[in-house]
């Protein structure tokens, strides 16, 4: 999808979330700072989410509680928001990232995902998979650790799915 401005672009991606939560299913969703305002507006747009299990296409590795938590933002701008709010799957950051992945591996054993919003770096990067990324080659795997590549340097953990 491709939008001339933020605001357009995060309306857009709002609408394909809001529609996702109209049915029963699983979405992931990207954390960093530009989709903000698409949640927002998604818990606007679609205010029962109760039927949509929310996963996260990456985290990083710090408290829930942190600023740079993708957990936090998606609390603070759709779970919060939402009249009924989704079933939200945190990855455990208490754990060391291999520990973390291997978890989320298990707890994403048979979910299909339904929508995966994910945003992409200037370097080529989505949920905390670079290009050239040995992680890229996972095929087993659901979820692995992925090393801090980028500012805020943590490691983290993401989707391969």
């Amino acid at each position: 999808m491709i939008a001339d401005d933020a605001e357009g672009a995060a309306r857009r991606s709002a609408e394909l979330l809001a529609a996702a939560a109209g049915r029963k299913g699983h979405v992931a969703l990207s954390g960093g700072h530009t989709p903000r305002r698409a949640y927002e507006l998604a818990a606007e747009l679609r205010p029962d989410w109760g039927s949509v299990d929310v996963w996260l296409g990456d985290e990083r590795c710090v408290p829930p509680e942190d600023d740079r938590a993708n957990v936090r933002l998606v609390r603070e701008s759709l779970v919060a928001r939402a009249v009924t709010p989704p079933t939200l799957h945190p990855v455990d950051t208490s754990l060391p990232p291999g520990r973390a992945a291997a978890a989320y591996h298990e707890a994403l054993d048979g979910v299909v995902l339904d929508l995966a919003l994910q945003g992409i770096g200037p370097d080529g990067h989505t949920a905390s998979l670079y290009p050239d990324e040995p992680a890229l080659d996972e095929t087993a795997a659901r979820a692995v650790a992925a090393p801090a590549r980028l500012e805020p340097w943590v490691d983290r953990v993401t989707m391969t799915v």
